[in-house]
């Protein structure tokens, strides 16, 4: 994916912190694949921190349907698109 960050770049959302960036990664990875578990989108991504991220769900964007099952929520279907849309 790389960093989306680019020195000295005014964008209208401002500089992406990495935890939103691990999120937008695990929110993909969910909308490509539907309903997941934690442990095989650790694994998938290479991500350790992707269980914490699911199940704080700071931006509203994940479903917990069962325990480490997780699912995109309606908000996160809508705000992963203006994501994916402002790295383009």
């Amino acid at each position: 994916m790389g960093d989306p960050n680019q020195g000295g770049s005014h964008s209208r959302i401002g500089l992406m912190p990495a935890y939103r960036q691990r999120a937008i990664r695990i929110a993909t990875l969910v909308e490509r694949n539907g309903l997941s578990k934690a442990a095989a989108i650790a694994t998938e991504l290479d991500e350790p921190k992707s269980r914490a991220i699911l199940y704080r769900d700071v931006y509203g964007w994940f479903d917990r349907i069962e325990r480490g099952i997780y699912a995109l929520s309606p908000r996160g279907v809508k705000e992963i698109e203006t994501w994916k849309e402002d790295r383009d």
